[in-house]
């Protein structure tokens, strides 16, 4: 297989509980306003926080994902409300694809971090870390949320041995051992 291409899966669960999130903060913002027009203690500011909360819902619900590994490396799709993007990683480049597990600190220092998967997708969530050369700057770390199928993995590992489904430690540790080289050379 040269080519391996899938897309976001909706899970039935968690677009009933992002119904019921949204329904509930129209629901607030509602009362906020119906209270604002009759002259009610409700202030512009909190009918304008929920409105925000609930676009950033259903923008994060709403987008469409498409994931594709070839030879030469990946690419990422997204499909919105506010456009489309793609983003394109080569496997050179790629630190290492580890899962996703919430944390206050890191250990490495990442300049930018994209969320490239759907909030209705079921899925486990994983993280890519690669290296990002600008010509005349130094290299710095960036990261990719998103939730691929076990088949995706799979095509991965074959393609980049040692680096996909590798704990978090070992893609720290991967890192500091490629800045040390670079900045013996």
């Amino acid at each position: 297989m040269s080519k391996l291409v899938e897309n976001n899966i909706v899970s039935r669960k968690n677009l009933i509980v992002l119904a019921i999130a949204v329904a509930l903060f129209l629901f607030m913002a509602s009362g906020s306003i119906y209270r604002y027009m009759k002259g009610y203690g409700a202030s512009p500011f909190e009918i304008a926080s929920m409105l925000i909360i609930i676009f950033a819902l259903v923008d994060r619900a709403q987008g469409r994902y498409a994931y594709e590994a070839d030879a030469r490396g990946l690419r990422f799709s997204k499909r919105g409300w506010l456009g489309s993007k793609d983003y394109e990683i080569s496997y050179r480049d790629v630190i290492g694809i580890y899962e996703y597990k919430a944390k206050l600190i890191g250990y490495l220092k990442f300049r930018r971090t994209l969320r490239l998967n759907s909030a209705l997708d079921g899925r486990m969530v994983w993280v890519i870390a690669y290296k990002v050369g600008v010509s005349g700057k130094p290299e710095h770390y960036e990261r990719i949320y998103f939730k691929p199928s076990d088949e995706m993995l799979q095509y991965l590992s074959g393609r980049m041995p040692g680096k996909v489904k590798v704990p978090e430690t070992q893609v720290v540790v991967d890192a500091f051992k490629s800045e040390e080289e670079a900045k013996s050379k």
